[in-house]
């Protein structure tokens, strides 16, 4: 029994790892939810070159109406990834601090405005 489990979970969860190409085998995010109208900072560890994906699921009843990278990284690309999250790469090769910042307008959770996110990266 707890091999069928074992080996629908794995089946499940193919499509979201094909769905992201290049995804860091190891991309370390620590992160808490996001309340519109405030601030928040995230910390990423990713391997040098590599896509790593930041998402901040929305509650059911949320509404994002602009999206936007504020901020741009010195020492790689990122973009946005859907209405409330981005995607971040190094340049290959490089090691170090890198930083960017993104925002995403709305209303949720009984607050309306935007939810500004300072992403701390620390590229190995």
């Amino acid at each position: 029994m707890r091999s069928l489990f074992l080996a629908i979970a794995v089946l499940l969860a193919l499509p979201l790892l094909a769905s992201a190409p290049g995804m860091a085998a190891e991309c370390v995010i620590r992160r808490h939810d996001i309340v519109f109208d405030a601030d928040s900072e995230v910390l990423m560890k990713v391997e040098s070159g590599k896509d790593c994906r930041i998402l901040f699921p929305l509650g059911p009843k949320a509404r994002v109406d602009k999206s936007e990278i504020t901020t741009h990284p010195l020492y790689g690309g990122a973009r946005l990834h859907g209405v409330s999250g981005a995607y971040y790469r190094s340049n290959p090769g490089y090691k170090g601090p890198d930083h960017f910042a993104f925002s995403f307008c709305g209303e949720g959770g009984g607050r309306t405005g935007c939810a500004d996110v300072q992403v701390k990266v620390d590229v190995r």
